[in-house]
Formats: structure tokens, C-alpha cells, sequence
């Protein structure tokens, strides 16, 4: 089949999503066009530019010296990590590349948060652009880009399925990292969590609720879920477990499916 891929924001759980593409390639059907938010523009753009073996070799090697050393940690007014390491080892695995150059359409979504937009974008240099969608408020700092200012596109659009609205295709996939935890209702820490893990937890708790209401609205034909409690936003680390989840969840989708 002709497959359009949409794959949403998820921090760490977005690594889930690479065995979902490298099923979907082993079982013979094309993906002709992906959109992806944060962490899903990021997988979009390598596996779009042709890399994914490579980034998936970089992210089984990594460990939590490693994660802490590539997010860059800084104290700028807007925002509290460059990620510079992060971009310059994506740069280096993907190089320089446009996006008008991929073999497939691609679309990173980020929100202009002055004129409170979505923003699509579907040209210039793909590693600028995943780092537009990936800028999570207050984590990382903003992008300017064409006078706008940039954030995270998962703010406004977890899960990007309008840009594969125009594309030729026989099924849509959306595969998101917010599904429904597997443990039971976690309880409140005695101490207060810290300045930077309670923004992370309230962003990702804002994107859910707006992923939920947007896929009611618009659903895809197929979608798998990343349980939200697979892994926080910053477990680059865990490579090798979320490659694991993201194999069962795609085998399971797809035979079910029938693809």
C-alpha cells in the first residue's frame, strides 16, 4: 500500500516510532509522504532523508551522560538548553540536506507563537526546520525563522495529520506518543517536582488533551499509541526498550490491520 505518515510529539517516546517505519518498509508498502511534530519531525526527516539505520545504531549507544551532554544546558532568558549538541550529531548523521530535496514530501510542524499559527514547513535546510518543531517552551530555546518565532508544534498540533491531507495515498497512519498509561494512576511525589520537570509534565499533559480532541475530529484509518508512560520527554537513554515497544505495538497494529 501507499502509506501517508503522521507522527506526533513524544520527546524520548517518539524513538517507539522507528521500528513502526522499519515494519512498514518490511512488509513491502511505500510511504509517499510523512508530517511529523517534535520528536515525530525528527524521525520523519531521517527516515525521509534516508538515515534511519544510522540514527537508530547513534541511539542505542547513548546514555544519560550523553543526553545531558547534547541538550546543551544553558541559562538564556527563553529558554533553558540550546540542544547544539543534539543538532550538530543530526547534522551529522543526516548532513545537509533541503527538504525540497527528499525523495518524499515532508512537513515539520512548528507554532508561531506571536501570531499564535501552526506553521508548515516543507522547505529550506531539514535540520532547521526539525529543530523549529522541537523546541518545547521554556526546555529549548525558541527558533526565529522568516520573522516568526518558533516552538514546538505539539502545542498547537501533537499529531499532524492536515499536511497529508492533499497526498495520494490508500491508508493514513498517525502514530502518537500519548496513549493511555499502562500502570495505574500514578500519585503525586512528596517533594515538589523541579522547575523544569513540572513544565515538561504540564506541556505534555496540554498536548494530550488537544491530540485527544483533534483525532476525535479527524481520525486517521490506522493508529498506534505509545503508552504515555513508556518514557519522559528527556529518556534518550532508553533507546533499546522503546525500540522493543514500538516493535510489539507495530506488530500488533498491523496484523490486526491486515497490512
Amino acid at each position: 500500500m501507499k502509506v501517508a505518515l503522521a507522527l506526533g510529539s513524544a520527546g524520548a517516546r517518539g524513538l517507539a516510532y522507528v521500528p513502526v517505519i522499519e515494519q512498514l518498509v518490511a512488509r513491502g508498502h511505500e510511504i509517499v509522504a510523512v508530517a511529523g511534530t517534535s520528536m515525530g519531525s525528527l524521525i520523519g526527516g531521517v527516515y525521509a532523508s534516508g538515515k534511519l539505520p544510522e540514527m537508530k545504531e547513534w541511539a542505542l549507544g547513548l546514555n544519560r551522560v550523553e543526553v545531558a551532554r547534547l541538550l546543551d544546558p544553558t541559562w538564556p532568558r527563553h529558554g533553558l538548553m540550546r540542544a547544539t549538541g543534539a543538532m550538530n550529531q543530526f547534522r551529522q548523521i543526516i548532513g545537509d540536506v533541503l527538504i525540497e530535496d527528499l525523495p518524499i514530501p515532508y512537513t515539520a510542524v512548528a507554532a508561531d507563537v506571536i501570531n499564535q499559527q501552526e506553521v508548515w514547513i516543507q522547505d529550506g535546510d531539514l535540520i532547521n526546520a526539525i529543530r523549529a518543531s522541537i523546541a518545547i517552551p521554556v526546555v529549548f530555546t525558541p527558533v526565529r525563522r522568516d520573522g516568526r518565532l518558533l516552538v514546538d508544534g505539539g502545542v498547537i498540533n501533537p499529531v499532524p495529520l492536515e499536511p497529508l491531507a492533499g497526498v495520494a495515498c490508500d491508508i493514513t497512519i498517525a502514530v502518537s506518543g500519548h496513549g493511555a498509561p499502562t500502570k495505574p494512576e500514578a500519585k503525586a511525589p512528596t517533594r515538589a517536582p523541579s522547575p523544569l520537570t513540572l513544565g515538561i509534565l504540564s506541556i505534555d499533559a496540554m498536548e494530550t488533551a488537544i491530540y485527544r480532541a483533534k483525532s476525535a475530529a479527524n481520525p486517521p484509518d490506522l493508529l498506534i499509541e505509545v503508552p504515555c508512560d513508556a518514557a519522559s520527554f528527556l529518556d534518550l537513554y532508553k533507546g533499546a526498550e522503546l525500540f522493543e515497544l514500538g516493535e510489539s505495538l507495530a506488530t500488533a497494529a498491523f496484523d490486526t490491520f491486515g497490512l
